[in-house]
């Protein structure tokens, strides 16, 4: 994990202290808990609620963060959030055998588009009709 990450997990963790509890538990425990693992405890950010946003001395990768909880979590479709939870939070993490373990376990289909397999009469047209037009006898 890279001192930037740490410093950055600090950051939310400390901001996270002064959001709503209703916003703080739409955060899985998993990622509050991952971010309190690989935080910084030499870094010494403290949040004033006094200073806008804004102004505030916060690095570049906790505000990106931020602003996946803000749309994954805090302004996510219930539809979405089953997706979110089990591929978006192991990349957010760099997590790649959680990933693997829970595209494996889910088998969640993310198609936008319905489609059915072909059986194979139809994939022998299709590639039929590949050769034809390949060899330019489409007159």
């Amino acid at each position: 994990m890279s001192s930037y990450n740490s410093i950055a997990y600090t950051e939310v963790l400390e901001i996270l202290k002064y959001i709503p509890q209703e916003k703080y538990k739409l955060i899985p425990d998993r990622v509050i808990e991952s971010m309190m693992k690989n935080c910084d405890e030499k870094c010494n950010f403290t949040y004033n609620i006094g200073v806008p946003f804004e102004r505030q001395k916060i690095s570049k990768k906790a505000i990106e963060i931020l602003e996946f909880f803000d749309k994954n979590f805090w302004n996510a479709s219930e539809s979405s959030q089953v997706i979110i939870n089990q591929v978006n939070i192991a990349k957010l993490f760099n997590n790649k055998a959680e990933l693997k373990e829970s595209t494996k376990d889910s088998k969640v289909n993310t198609s936008l588009v319905a489609t059915t397999p072909k059986n194979w009469i139809m994939k022998l047209i299709d590639r039929l009709k590949s050769f034809k037009k390949m060899f330019g006898q489409n007159k």
